[in-house]
């Protein structure tokens, strides 16, 4: 059984452009009329099963479209699938109702890193123009495709997504072998809209001195529901001797309980600490709790 580590994908540079001949030696003419783009892979990192999406017009109408991977030629890509969008963008064009163009890749079958893919659209009229993405792709090590049970985790939920409109959701994600990537699964509207919705601050604080530093806990804040997601974290906030409140540390989801690492000892200057708490949510911070001190004595 292969292990993973779930990472946060991170971007690449990558690009867009409009380059000449393409690969192959044959020379085109770059005709300026033709509409052509890239879709898919995106310009960051693919992992699993995807596509090569895209679609092209041509005033004369396209005769067919073609790519190449990292150089190779791939053949032709299948040309024709309806696409109500650009046809609302681009109408006029003999191709208009049908410009997409579309083949499934396994991104798993390339080793990790930068890729390119060019591809062609080729006019009726004799018209040819190129288009370049630069991409990368990321995979489980030498594996190239996984079943759900080659993996220790084949599903997870995601708690407390927020979307536009102020609504949260509970995500579950579950590893799809055709797709060979992690897919949405089942999503759990937990509260819609949500704006306007008052959550209560966090209480029962209390801050305690041991061995010279202040040990805080508290109650996490009641919820409008059981469904309502919790706090993604706390923020922790002190003052000195009536100044502003300063945020000293944030508090990771699932704990109701720091340690300021002040020096609250009887050798530390005369004065005293107030501390409290928020609740941190995706779209929303609570009110402060209760304040509690500690007095250092002259």
């Amino acid at each position: 059984m292969m292990r993973i580590k779930l990472l946060p994908l991170l971007a690449t540079a990558a690009f867009l452009a409009i380059v000449g001949p393409p690969p192959g030696g044959a020379s085109a003419s770059l005709d300026p009329s033709i509409v052509l783009s890239i879709e898919t892979p995106t310009d960051g990192v693919n992992t699993g099963v995807g596509l090569v999406r895209g679609f092209a017009l041509s005033p004369g109408g396209i005769d067919y479209v073609e790519w190449t991977l990292d150089g190779d030629d791939m053949g032709p890509l299948p040309y024709g699938g309806a696409r109500g969008d650009v046809s609302a963008i681009h109408p006029g064009f003999p191709d208009s109702p049908a410009p997409g163009y579309a083949t499934a890749w396994n991104w798993g079958l390339l080793d990790p890193g930068e890729h390119t893919i060019v591809v062609t659209a080729h006019g009726l009229d004799g018209g040819e123009k190129s288009v370049l993405r630069a991409f990368e792709t990321t995979r489980f090590g030498p594996e190239t495709f996984l079943s759900a049970d080659e993996i220790s985790l084949d599903s997870f939920k995601i708690q407390g997504l927020s979307t536009t409109g102020g609504s949260f959701h509970d995500v579950t994600l579950k590893w799809s072998k055709a797709d060979q990537q992690f897919m949405i699964h089942a999503i759990e509207t937990t509260c819609s809209p949500c704006a306007g919705i008052l959550v209560s601050a966090p209480s029962n604080l209390m801050v305690t001195s041991s061995g010279g530093l202040a040990d805080l806990s508290w109650t996490a804040p009641l919820l409008p529901s059981s469904s309502f997601p919790a706090p993604l974290g706390y923020l922790v906030e002190r003052r000195f001797d009536g100044a502003p409140f300063e945020t000293v540390g944030l508090v990771a989801i699932g704990k109701t309980e720091f340690t300021d690492d002040v020096d609250v000892s009887t050798e530390a200057d005369p004065g005293t600490f107030d501390w409290r708490v928020r609740a941190v949510f995706a779209s929303m911070v609570t009110a402060p709790s209760n304040v509690d001190s500690i007095t250092i004595a002259p």
